[in-house]
């Protein structure tokens, strides 16, 4: 229940109002002692919200003269809202009851008084409000102008305009930390007559920590003994203050000219073909989800408002098609993410002080902040103050508000940040505006969109910090890197420290250490040392390739690793791609490692005349490829600078384009299957940078069905990503099969075709890679099966086991033949007893561990124990070795997954 008076003693005659009215909080409610239900136990709010009435002409920046304005016709009406302004909470309904929450005064007239610079105006108090129950609230004002009209029996006041306060907490009398004194505005009001309670004596340290706006943040020393920095800076960065108070004036036209937009009908269409009707300019997609439910209402993260995200607090504009979008879509993860990086560069700025460079959430899950730190670096005794603080503002349930705003203003707003100031410079073209958000004090530079508040993170976690350079340049600033991660609820939490703990069991660099399969060294950053049985696991990948190439067309080639930067620029790599190669000069001129396989491959197809009869020809190429990967990138095995791939070019005429992709799908099915993979396809379409002929572009990109990832393709052509799911459900992105257009014809490559005999055409490049990286590949398989191989990739298969000295030759024998058939063999002949040499040898993930004595030595047999059967374990079973070697040569040319010999 609203109760917007509609009947007073005297009203102003109904007139035209050419008049524009807009309402500030200029004194918000800190916080209050709940009051209780005793009609005489009150507890004003503090310290008593003052609502500033500003009146312009309609167009027009100036104020109306106070002094001319029928002033006694105005009235402020106050109602009780939920923290994020969604819910009125003035009732507490207990049938057949129905209590008041907020008490006191709730309607007040204006004052004309003069604020704490002098300045005149008109002035709304609010003295005496309680509220009963602990919480968090906000408080919505409502102006009323009173006309004539307003005594017709059932009629309403209208509403001129509406403002809601901060939130603000309603704390129980054990929790309540107390009064503060008397504000300088309050205090000036009282000396000039308002009639308002003045504090002298309260205690400083009992007023909060935070609000949600605040223009000086105070300072707290934190409990955590972890560190021995301040919660928060004190004195505050002077650039909050500069920021804030400009947002605060932007916002204010900001949100009058949409006051003054006209209001129409609208019809917005959800998924399913149901109409809602709304309001332009007033309805958004929040107060649609809350019509619905409102536990859908609390679950949507983010919008779709004709295929646009969009804010759940941003009016819709016109008639549209709606999407609700909730954590579990991918989508509603980055925006979550996205907001929850504003939250800890909001907790960097206040704990540390610092420039804010970029905060973006992370496709692989989380996000970071970066900033520019002068006297200290960040350490982990930093992360328990930075969570407290991000805490902290989601019980504040901050809102996140949007705000369009030109260069010049926002290059004015950012002055302080370099940083800042170079990405606007560089991104925002001059004459055109961008928008900034704002939650709490943190105003930032920023597309959006974002959750409705930061109430909305319920969990959130600082992961790890790193060093990393402004605009990834060595050449630039240092700067100090933040990641975290956050969820809607805190069992979401709780599974991913369980899936963070499973992933560091499995994480490839610490089993490439423990398994002896790689190792890097510093004076070759990036580049993987394979130890020897590293390289077995590497050749089996190869292997696997190789074998399917014979069966399918493909002709292995050897290219040169490095080329006279002149091919480069003919294949248009040195323009897109430069800043990635490994440059050099020779002989006076500027040649270029190579980082992928085409350019050479054009070359080799172009040495000499083809005829249409010839195609497809399909090189295939495992030649060492260099990328300059910056050093902060640089990952074990998943992100390096050395690296081969199994690369492959097929060279085909137009009309064999689907049966030569339909080849490299079941290519794929076959190659994945073997690991156990599971994956999807998705059609990456053309970048900002590509080359060629749009109408190139546009047919090459028609009619697929593939999940979209538009931008992101190669500068030559369209391509399809292969994405898998490891065991843990994580996403990588490894195969690629790739259209290419634009490579044909920047090397001329021509075929002869089946015409007259001087009719030639261009073929068309499918470049394929379906392991990629070989080096990547292999850390996700070694994580993929946690170090704990199939037979056929395991680079230690079989462990033989001696009981005693006696038996070594026969277990040297054993070895010997195992070998000799292509199996990865050993045996242990060290003193160790028994059990020892059995621990051994499952601590070294061997497939199987054959143990040997006299029965086994008399017998010609072996005692097996499978490493994937608990059940022999204790005891294995006896087998005859003519039996077991077979077995074991059949087991690894299967390829199988399961662990089985017989």
């Amino acid at each position: 229940m609203s109760g917007y008076p509609s009947h007073y003693p005297s009203c102003a005659q109904e007139e035209r109002d050419e008049l524009a009215y807009e309402l500030v909080v200029c004194q918000q409610p800190l916080h209050a002692r709940m009051c209780g239900f005793g009609e005489k136990d009150r507890r004003p709010i503090d310290p008593p919200p003052i609502v500033q009435l500003i009146v312009r002409e309609k167009g027009q920046e100036t104020w109306v003269d106070l002094q001319s304005l029928q002033t006694p016709f105005f009235v402020l009406h106050v109602t009780l809202w939920s923290a994020d302004g969604t819910e009125e909470r003035n009732i507490i309904s207990n049938p057949p009851k129905c209590t008041r929450v907020l008490m006191g005064s709730l309607v007040s007239s204006p004052s004309l008084l003069k604020n704490t610079q002098g300045q005149q105006g008109l002035y709304f108090a609010f003295p005496d409000l309680s509220i009963r129950t602990e919480g968090q609230y906000s408080l919505r004002f409502s102006l009323i102008k009173l006309v004539s009209s307003d005594f017709r029996q059932g009629a309403k006041s209208k509403i001129i305009a509406q403002v809601f306060s901060d939130p603000f907490t309603v704390y129980s009398a054990k929790k309540f930390p107390g009064m503060t004194e008397s504000t300088e505005l309050s205090k000036i009001f009282a000396k000039q007559g308002l009639k308002i309670p003045i504090r002298n004596d309260a205690p400083q340290e009992a007023q909060p920590k935070v609000e949600k706006k605040p223009k000086a943040p105070k300072a707290a020393k934190s409990k955590d003994a972890g560190s021995s920095f301040p919660l928060e800076m004190t004195p505050a960065p002077e650039y909050l203050q500069h920021r804030i108070e400009m947002f605060d004036k932007l916002k204010a036209a900001a949100d009058a000219e949409i006051a003054n937009k006209p209001r129409e009908p609208i019809t917005i269409t959800l998924p399913d073909g149901t109409a809602k009707e709304g309001i332009s300019w007033e309805t958004t997609p929040l107060s649609v989800a809350l019509g619905i439910a409102k536990s859908l209402a609390e679950r949507t993260v983010i919008s779709k408002v004709d295929g646009e995200l969009w804010d759940l607090t941003r009016p819709l504009e016109a008639s549209c098609s709606l999407e609700l979008i909730d954590f579990e879509n991918d989508e509603g993860k980055m925006v979550f993410w996205h907001s929850s990086a504003h939250m800890l560069g909001e907790a960097c700025e206040r704990h540390y002080g610092c420039n804010l460079c970029i905060g973006p959430p992370l496709k692989e899950g989380g996000f970071y902040y970066e900033m520019g730190l002068q006297e200290r670096a960040v350490n982990q005794q930093d992360y328990p103050n930075l969570e407290k603080l991000v805490n902290q503002f989601a019980k504040e349930k901050q809102n996140f508000e949007r705000l369009v705003i030109s260069k010049e203003d926002i290059l004015e707003m950012f002055k302080h940040n370099p940083y800042k100031v170079h990405i606007i410079n560089d991104k925002i073209p001059d004459g055109t505006s961008t928008t900034v958000y704002r939650c709490g004090p943190l105003i930032d530079l920023c597309r959006g969109p974002h959750v409705p508040h930061t109430g909305r993170v319920k969990a959130f976690a600082v992961t790890k910090n790193s060093s990393s350079y402004f605009l990834g340049d060595a050449k630039n600033d240092s700067l100090q890197r933040i990641y975290g991660i956050s969820f809607p609820d805190k069992k979401q939490m709780t599974e991913y420290k369980k899936f963070i703990e499973e992933a560091a069991k499995r994480d490839h660099r610490k089993i490439g250490k423990e398994q002896e399969l790689f190792f890097f060294h510093e004076l070759s950053p990036g580049s993987a040392f394979m130890l020897p049985h590293g390289t077995r696991i590497y050749n089996a990948l190869m292997d696997v390739i190789k074998e399917e190439y014979s069966q399918r067309g493909f002709t292995e080639v050897i290219t040169p690793n490095m080329f006279n930067l002149k091919l480069w620029n003919q294949s248009g790599h040195a323009q897109k791609y430069k800043e990635n190669m490994f440059c050099l000069e020779v002989d006076k001129e500027e040649f270029a490692l190579k980082p992928m396989n085409c350019p050479g491959h054009c070359l080799m197809f172009g040495h000499k005349e083809r005829s249409y009869r010839d195609l497809p020809v399909r090189f295939a190429d495992f030649g060492v490829l260099h990328r300059n990967e910056f050093s902060g990138a640089l990952s074990g095995l998943t992100r390096v600078r050395r690296f081969q791939q199994d690369d492959a070019h097929i060279f085909c005429r137009t009309d064999q384009i689907e049966e030569e992709m339909a080849g490299c799908f079941d290519f794929l099915n076959q190659v994945y299957g073997v690991f156990g993979f599971e994956f999807h396809l998705k059609l990456s379409t053309r970048p900002e940078n590509y080359i060629g002929e749009l109408s190139v572009w546009d047919s090459a990109e028609k009619g697929t069905t593939w999940e979209l990832d538009p931008g992101d393709g190669a500068f030559y052509g369209p391509k399809i990503d292969i994405v898998i799911s490891d065991a843990l459900k994580r996403k990588h992105q490894c195969a690629t099969i790739q259209l290419d257009f634009q490579l044909p014809e920047r090397f001329k490559l021509e075929y002869r075709t089946d015409g007259s005999e001087d009719a030639m055409a261009r073929p068309v490049i499918i470049h394929r890679a379906i392991l990629g990286s070989v080096e990547r590949m292999m850390g996700i398989v070694i994580e993929h099966f946690a170090g704990k191989f199939p037979f056929w990739l395991s680079p230690r298969q079989i462990q033989v086991v001696p009981v005693a000295a006696a038996f070594n030759d026969y277990a040297k024998e054993i070895v010997s033949k195992l070998v000799s058939l292509g199996i990865y063999a050993d045996a242990d002949l060290s003193d160790n007893t028994l059990n020892k040499k059995i621990r051994n040898s499952e601590i070294a993930q061997y497939n199987f561990i054959f143990v040997v004595g006299e029965v086994e030595a008399t017998t010609r047999s072996v005692n097996v124990r499978n490493r994937d059967d608990v059940g022999t374990k204790a005891k294995g079973q006896t087998i005859p070795l003519d039996d077991i070697i077979k077995g074991a040569v059949q087991l690894k040319e299967s390829r199988s997954l399961e662990n089985k010999l017989v």
